[in-house]
């Protein structure tokens, strides 16, 4: 494994492990966040996730070649996120939350 800039390439010249670092970290912050949600209100929930998980999907989206796992993983975090955020359960339809926030899907 190999660091240029901060981008980790593997062997086959893949940011995999570039990725992976990244979701485990967003997901980290995703934790966090989930932990104090109850005392946040809805719009200073909104910046948080924004700054700690958000702005690491980005990232991982700027990327040129990506395999479907890679974007399931993505979207995955996305959709934990807008759970989250929102309050409503895991096993509630992401697709209706993801439009009242006016969030693009991953892909």
């Amino acid at each position: 494994m190999v660091c240029n800039l901060g981008v980790m390439l593997d062997s086959d010249g893949m940011i995999t492990g570039q990725i992976s670092s990244m979701c485990s970290v967003a997901l980290y912050g995703l934790l966090r966040l989930g932990r104090i949600r109850e005392l946040l209100d809805q719009s200073t929930a909104e910046k948080l996730l924004q700054a700690f998980v958000t702005s690491r999907l980005d990232f991982g989206k700027s990327f040129i070649c990506h395999s479907d796992a890679v974007l399931k993983k993505l979207q995955s975090i996305q959709n934990s996120a807008a759970h989250v955020v929102t309050r409503t359960r895991s096993r509630d339809h992401i697709t209706p939350v993801l439009r009242d926030l006016h969030w693009l899907p991953v892909a």
